[in-house]
């Protein structure tokens, strides 16, 4: 006799309801870590902006740092500044 527990059915269910677990888990965490990574994404962005403009001061958070930023809008064209 064989057993019903080690079917082909029974176990395509398991694989699928595994599936289904581990796919609600990674789509979960990738949702409530969204926030984080804006947040990294901006402050790499502002990072890379004061490098640039060779504001650099170990001693000071990136945002402090940032708010010595002005930005304007220059039309590459015409050489015109907006705010």
């Amino acid at each position: 006799m064989s057993s019903n527990k080690d079917s082909i059915g029974r176990t395509i269910i398991v694989a699928l309801v595994l599936c289904v677990v581990c796919s609600v888990v990674v789509s979960a965490a990738a949702v409530m870590l969204r926030p984080m990574q804006q947040f990294n994404m901006d402050q790499d962005r502002k990072s890379n902006i004061l490098r640039a403009a060779g504001i650099v001061d170990p001693s000071k958070t990136v945002d402090e740092l940032f708010e010595q930023i002005t930005t304007r809008i220059v039309d590459l064209r015409t050489g015109a500044i907006y705010r």
